[in-house]
């Protein structure tokens, strides 16, 4: 991923002591950064409407099965309806890991910057350094629309609603 590939980058950089060169790597990292966050921008412009309808039909996808699991179907009705709940559920969890990935990576990339060795740089460098910490600390998340951050925790949130939903099906069955 390229927020750990700048993270690396900044914790193996040997500062030289000399002003323009350590300014020259510093603006290189900025330079990258942005253009980092602009391609995490351009993915999120196309994928966001794809992913909340994904994450809006699964959620109704994961009730439905579930539900017709408890309704008093066949053994392997049971069994295909398993199989089909696990691999919807399965691919939303993957989606949520990768989202995890990138928050991590991003946000990773602040720690890298602290751990170099800037107490021995140029009061600039470590300026340059702080400004860079502060940006890193605003975690980049894969979104679904402005309305979702795709994190494991939206894996959570989805089973939630997934069940409540579930859980007023029953009650209106058994009614």
């Amino acid at each position: 991923m390229h927020f750990d590939h700048l993270a690396r980058s900044m914790e193996n950089h040997n500062l030289s002591g000399d002003w323009p060169e350590d300014s020259r790597f510093i603006s290189e990292v900025v330079r990258y950064h942005e253009r980092i966050l602009r391609l995490s921008d351009v993915v999120n412009d196309i994928l966001g409407v794809p992913l909340l309808l994904n994450f809006m039909v699964s959620s109704f996808v994961i009730c439905f099965v579930g539900f017709q699991m408890t309704v008093g179907v066949s053994p392997d009705m049971i069994t295909k309806l398993f199989l089909y709940l696990v691999s919807s559920m399965s691919q939303v969890y993957l989606i949520c890991h990768y989202g995890q990935m990138v928050a991590d990576a991003s946000f990773g990339l602040s720690v890298a910057v602290y751990n170099q060795n800037w107490s021995h740089a140029d009061v600039r460098y470590q300026r340059a350094l702080l400004l860079i910490i502060a940006r890193a600390q605003k975690t980049t998340h894969l979104k679904a629309t402005i309305f979702l951050d795709i994190t494991r925790s939206t894996m959570t949130d989805l089973l939630q609603i997934s069940y409540k939903f579930f859980a007023l099906l029953r009650t209106m069955y058994v009614q």
